[in-house]
Parts: C-alpha cells; sequence; structure tokens
C-alpha cells in the first residue's frame, strides 16, 4: 500500500512521473482534467489538488491499516470530509467490494478517445482495505457488460434493491495497475436506479474535486430523457387526440354545410348578416368568382373572354373553389382582328391626307370608315388567319377592344346610330412619306439651311469678283502693251509716208473700240478701258490731247517719246 502511495510522500516532483501515471492518479482522487492536456497541465493539477492534501491522506491509510488489524474505529477522520454511506447491519464493509460498483467511464467531453472492451481478469485484485479512498460499505455488484443473460441483470437489480446504492463517482476513475487500464465495462442502469444516482450525486463529490457536480454519462442521460418523454406522452395524447377530433368532425360539418348554401347572388352585401354568437364559426355563402355569373346558388358561367377553372383538390376539399382566369387564346386572336381594323384605318386616313384633289376641309369626311363597311373590308381580306364564323364571334370583342384605344382611334356615330372610326395615327404611302419627310424638314430647318445658302452665295459672289478683278488687270496690261505700240507705229508711219498718215495721232475713243471689239459688256469694257487710259495717259512718252478728226472732237494720244527703228506689226 505504502508503494502505490509514493507520491504522497513530503517533497515528491510529480514532474518525475509520466503523463499516463499523472493521468491515473488524477482519475483516482476524482480531479477533472482534459483528456488532450499536455503534461504541464497536469503537473499543474497534481500540485494544486494532491499536494496540498498528502499529508492528511498519509495519516488515513495508517489509521485505516490500525482499523484493519483491531476491527475497531479508533478515531474517526474530520479533516477528510467522506461521501455518506448506507450501512448494512452483520456485513463487514470492505474496499475491494466497492471497486466492483464504480463506473469506468471516460469524460463525456466531445475529445475523448473511443473505448475498447476487454476482460478482466476475475482474480485480479487491484483494492485493498487500506485504500482511503473508497467507500467502507459493501456495495452489491454490477453487471460489466451489456451481453450479460437476462437472468444475471435480474439478479443485479434484486441485489441493487436489498442494499443502499452508492453515489456515482464524481469523476471518471482509473487506477495505479496498467492492466486495470484497460478495463472498459460500460454498465446499463435502469430508471429507478438512475434516479436515485441523480439525486444522490450531489451530496457525494469530494472537496478535492475541482468541480461540485458532474453531469450524467451519456447513457443516463438518454435513459433519463426517454423516461420523461414517455411520461409526458401518456398524459397529453389523450387530450390532443380529442382536439385532433373535433377539428375533423367541424371541417366536415363546415364542407357539407358550405356546398348546401352555394355562391352567393350577384350584388350580395357581405356586411348583412344576422346576429348569431360566433358568427365566425359558421359557413357563409361562397363569394361569386370575379368575371363570372352566379344566381340561385349556382354558379352559371364566366364572362366572354374568360373560362372556368377549378382547383386540383375542388371534389375533395373544396367543392366550390372556381375562378374565372382570361382565354389567353381568345384574347390574342381579339387582339390580332384589332390590330387589323387598326391598320385598315391608318392606311385610309394616310391615303386621303396624301390626295392632292381632296380639299383640307374635306378630309375628315373622306377619313372615316363606318362600321358595316370596316367588317365587309376584313372579310375579303386573306390574311387575318380566320374565317367569317369567328370573324362574326369575335367581332364585337375586337371593336370594344379599338374603341378602348382612344389614343390611336376616334370613335363617334352618325345621325342614324351607325358607329364610324378615324385613325388618329395615318399610314402614309412612300411617295407622300417622302414629300411629307421633305417638307417637314425643310420648315423645319428653314432657318439654318437660309442661313448657309446665304453663306454660300456670298462666298460664291466674292470670289467670282476676284476672278473678274484678276482677269480685268491682266487684260489691261495687255491693252497698255498693244496701245504704246500703236502709237510708236502711228508715229513712225506719218514720219517716213505723210500723204498716207497724215497725223500722228490715234483717237482714244478708235482706239478703244477696237481693241476691245469682243467685249460687248458696256460697263465692263468701260471699266477695262479707265484702267489702260490711267496707265497710258501716265506714261511720258504719251501725249494726251483734243483733235478734231473728220469733223468730230476727238482725245487723241501723240507718241512723242523715241520711236523704235522698226516698227512692230500688229
Amino acid at each position: 500500500m505504502e508503494e502505490e502511495l509514493f507520491y504522497l510522500q513530503p517533497g515528491f516532483d510529480p514532474a518525475k512521473l509520466k503523463v499516463v501515471d499523472l493521468r491515473r492518479i488524477l482519475l483516482k482522487h476524482g480531479v477533472e482534467f482534459n483528456t488532450n492536456s499536455k503534461k504541464q497541465v497536469l503537473v499543474d493539477l497534481f500540485e494544486l489538488y494532491i499536494t496540498p492534501n498528502a499529508e492528511q491522506w498519509l495519516k488515513d491509510v495508517s489509521k485505516l491499516q490500525v482499523k484493519d488489524r483491531s476491527g475497531t474505529i479508533l478515531e474517526k477522520p474530520k479533516s477528510r470530509p467522506t461521501s455518506p454511506v448506507f450501512s448494512t447491519p452483520g456485513k463487514s464493509m470492505r474496499v475491494k467490494d466497492v471497486v466492483k460498483n464504480i463506473e469506468l467511464l471516460s469524460s463525456d467531453g466531445e475529445n475523448s478517445p473511443p473505448r475498447r472492451r476487454t476482460r478482466t481478469p476475475k482474480d485480479a485484485d487491484y483494492f485493498s482495505d487500506e485504500n482511503p479512498f473508497q467507500s467502507g460499505d459493501e456495495t452489491p455488484e454490477r453487471p460489466r457488460r451489456r451481453t450479460k443473460t437476462r437472468r444475471s441483470t435480474r439478479h443485479s437489480l434484486k441485489r441493487t434493491e436489498s442494499s443502499p446504492a452508492p453515489s456515482p463517482a464524481p469523476s471518471p476513475h482509473r487506477f495505479m495497475n496498467p492492466n486495470f487500464m484497460k478495463a472498459n465495462m460500460s454498465v446499463s442502469y435502469s430508471p429507478d436506479i438512475m434516479t436515485h444516482l441523480k439525486s444522490s450525486r450531489g451530496a457525494h463529490d469530494t472537496p478535492t474535486s475541482s468541480a461540485k457536480g458532474l453531469p450524467l454519462p451519456k447513457r443516463l442521460r438518454g435513459t433519463e430523457a426517454q423516461a420523461k418523454r414517455a411520461s409526458k406522452s401518456y398524459g397529453i395524447g389523450p387530450f390532443w387526440t380529442f382536439v385532433w377530433i373535433v377539428l375533423l368532425g367541424y371541417g366536415v360539418w363546415y364542407r357539407q354545410t358550405s356546398m348546401k348554401i352555394g355562391y352567393c347572388a350577384e350584388g350580395h352585401d357581405d356586411t348583412e348578416q344576422p346576429d348569431i354568437p360566433y358568427q365566425f364559426l359558421y359557413p357563409e355563402c361562397t363569394p361569386c368568382p370575379h368575371h363570372g355569373h352566379c344566381e340561385s346558388s349556382k354558379f352559371l358561367g364566366c364572362s366572354d373572354e374568360f373560362i372556368p377553372k377549378t382547383h386540383p383538390l375542388t371534389n375533395l376539399l373544396f367543392p366550390l373553389e372556381i375562378e374565372c382566369v382570361p382565354d389567353s387564346a381568345k384574347i390574342s386572336k381579339i387582339q390580332a382582328l384589332a390590330n387589323h381594323m387598326k391598320e385598315e384605318l391608318s392606311a385610309r386616313a394616310g391615303t386621303v391626307q396624301c390626295d392632292p384633289s381632296i380639299p383640307e376641309n374635306a378630309t375628315f369626311a373622306h377619313s372615316i370608315v363606318y362600321e358595316p363597311e370596316l367588317k365587309d373590308i376584313l372579310e375579303q381580306r386573306k390574311d387575318i388567319g380566320m374565317n367569317l364564323v369567328e370573324l362574326a364571334e369575335l367581332w364585337k370583342p375586337a371593336v370594344r377592344d379599338l374603341v378602348s384605344q382612344r389614343h390611336h382611334i376616334q370613335t363617334g356615330t352618325d345621325e342614324s346610330g351607325t358607329a364610324y372610326f378615324m385613325s388618329r395615327q395615318p399610314t402614309y404611302p412612300l411617295g407622300c412619306r417622302i414629300k411629307k419627310k421633305a417638307s417637314e424638314f425643310l420648315h423645319k430647318h428653314l432657318n439654318e439651311l437660309g442661313g448657309i445658302t446665304l453663306i454660300v452665295g456670298l462666298i460664291w459672289y466674292i470670289r467670282h469678283r476676284y476672278q473678274d478683278y484678276a482677269n480685268e488687270t491682266k487684260l489691261a496690261a495687255e491693252l497698255v502693251d498693244t496701245v504704246l505700240n500703236r502709237l510708236v507705229d502711228q508715229e513712225h508711219y506719218h514720219y517716213v509716208d505723210p500723204v498716207q498718215h497724215p497725223t500722228n495721232v490715234l483717237s482714244v475713243s478708235h482706239l478703244r473700240d477696237f481693241l476691245l471689239s469682243t467685249e460687248h459688256n458696256h460697263v465692263r469694257r468701260q471699266r477695262i478701258w479707265e484702267k489702260v487710259r490711267r496707265i497710258v495717259e501716265a506714261n511720258s512718252n504719251v501725249r494726251a490731247g483734243k483733235m478734231e478728226i473728220k469733223g468730230e472732237p476727238h482725245r487723241v494720244w501723240e507718241w512723242v517719246g523715241t520711236a523704235p527703228i522698226t516698227p512692230k506689226v500688229i
């Protein structure tokens, strides 16, 4: 015994122990720790819970040894609180018997390693009467495995009832012997034993444990929860069964009564209800479906463009659930027919507005189309995709659809009550569209086009005037040269033959008309000759004067400068 308690000796260093031995010692004394704890954590727990109580535990061991030898208790230890023990007269409490009833379970933590079941040798005795950490009471033997026979289970239960059951250990216990570490016994409890263990658990915790109360093992918790659910189900089940039966009966009665009452008539006021207690529990007439017709508690049918639709569970649960939904196929045909009518009206209005023979004040009278005429036009068309029967059936809904489009169609009636239609959005032929687009463009951009035309014309005029000026300047220079040559020749001819050339001057007007004979514009000719005159008269070799030639006064030019040796021939 003293060899097993070597770690309680004064001055013992727990760091010298292996991790396995530290875990065994802590489990032996009921100290909780995590299965994944490192060695240093285990050493700290040892110094916190084992070392302060080592001296007192050694004294208890020595007193227990004296008790075992003498058979009497010398002194009851006061410093070590013990768990309450249920004494059994006539039997000696041995530590060896108590060990058999300790539940060997690992921690309930999620990180605990998986267990393996091994058989413990029957002759293995790892406990003695000298162990101060075990209860002195004798506890009946518990089954070690689940696979024991019903007889052994029954025998263990009888023995448990005959003697008081010890409180469950506050934490998993494992002991010094390595062989005993491998033993992993799973014990199942009856509900009575589980309740007794749970009630006595808190009073049997030792002060050496770090926790004042440990949770029950998973197997005990599962058994306890099942027992609680079973106890509740016996008390609540009949009540809920009655409630469901009442609700089912009410539902059947409500359904049958609703079927008898049927549908409400059109114009039924839901606010007019008789003053009956709990009126909301009584069935009422079913409202007539929207777009439907009801009379005498019966559903007669839906309006045009709608078809009745029943719920899939109508015959079982909701016999009166009927609704009127739009007939999509019929609505599509009605819309197509209305579009064809709108096309005809647009084409008529466009043709009338583009016809120049129709006066503007008569445009409205020629644009309207009466309903019979419009129907005849559509009956003659083959591209509407429907026969005459369908056309006659869908004509009125299509007319209603056409009338509803007031932003596109203008409607009215004449004195005889015949309806007529006119399109507000005419469709024009290609040629008319081009003319209208051009007219609209010119009317819209008239200012811009006028400004552009003015600028282009001004640029062209300036360019034209510049070209005329350049041409006139060039022509004037050529004429100046010709005039000077003619004056020189005239002076030479008069000098050589005075009879044939009686004068040595030339008339300015005669010279102008002779040199500019191809220029018929009097203004331009005068402008060009004016440039020539200024240049010639500015020449110092020429002298201007007046002379009567053949009875008419003329302005003449005379060459007074040096004459060339040979005259130029023009």
